[in-house]
């Protein structure tokens, strides 16, 4: 008898610790809900240019700077310092396809750390893009002989902050695209038509503690959140071998009669 109301005793107080637990861990998940990574992103970090800037006095550096800003040139930006609202974002302008390791879409894949970043507008104004200059810290994969580990290479994406001469700050972004921020360390799939543009961002994830996080908002990118720095760069290499193995069978079975 008394064993019996022993065993009865602990299952209640099993039952009780089991509702006292499930209540705690929903109390917690309403307080303490995940955030987005669009929440943990802050845009007042990012890149910022007057609306009115001076040529450079160095006619190469202007000559360069002029090159890289024309492509921006005729923008679905439309930078004007009339606009009332405080942003701008462009819609479907990303590429939803893109899968979580881009290697096949990408011109190089590199380890680097952002020293420094500026934000340009376009030759005819209308346009926005920003530039980060990235030590490199190890190259993965490289169309071009022009990177190596050490070596510093500037890589851009579209869009970044203007401060119009009223005082007022006006942000322009792609929709589910964000902006590395300095000081921090990624792995970049960059992307370039040819060796005398310069490297666009095509997506990056961020090392942060042994793990990774992604830069930009879309499904399969997200789906990377939080994975340690290991299983990411194994899951990485084996996207890069897959390629590798994938680029040979063509070249092998289309060769030239």
């Amino acid at each position: 008898m008394r064993i019996q109301k022993r065993l009865g005793l602990l299952f209640l107080i099993g039952i009780l610790i089991t509702t006292t637990t499930i209540a705690s861990l929903r109390r917690f998940g309403q307080q303490n809900p995940p955030r987005s990574n669009r929440q943990l992103i802050d845009r007042a970090s990012w890149p910022v240019t007057d609306y009115v800037v001076p040529q450079a006095a160095d006619p190469e550096t202007a000559a360069k700077r002029k090159a890289r800003a024309k492509k921006h040139d005729k923008s679905d930006f439309r930078v004007h310092p009339d606009d009332p609202s405080e942003n701008t974002t462009l819609v479907d302008a990303v590429d939803r396809t893109l899968p979580a390791f881009p290697v096949g879409q990408s011109t190089a894949v590199l380890i680097g750390s952002v020293i420094d970043s500026h934000a340009f507008l376009s030759d005819d104004r209308t346009g926005i893009y920003s530039e980060f200059t990235i030590r490199v810290d190890d190259v993965l994969k490289s169309d071009s002989s022009d990177l190596v580990s050490g070596c510093l290479a500037d890589v851009e994406r579209q869009g970044g902050r203007v401060r119009f001469p009223s005082g007022r700050t006006h942000w322009y972004s792609v929709d589910k695209e964000n902006m590395p921020s300095s000081g921090r360390q990624y792995v970049f799939f960059l992307t370039r038509k040819n060796l005398e543009e310069g490297f666009q961002v095509l997506t990056a994830y961020e090392f942060r503690g042994g793990r990774v996080f992604p830069l930009d908002e879309l499904p399969q990118f997200i789906s990377q959140h939080g994975r340690s720095g290991t299983a990411f760069m194994k899951d990485f290499r084996s996207a890069l071998r897959l390629l590798s193995a994938k680029l040979f069978s063509q070249r092998r079975f289309h060769r030239p009669v």
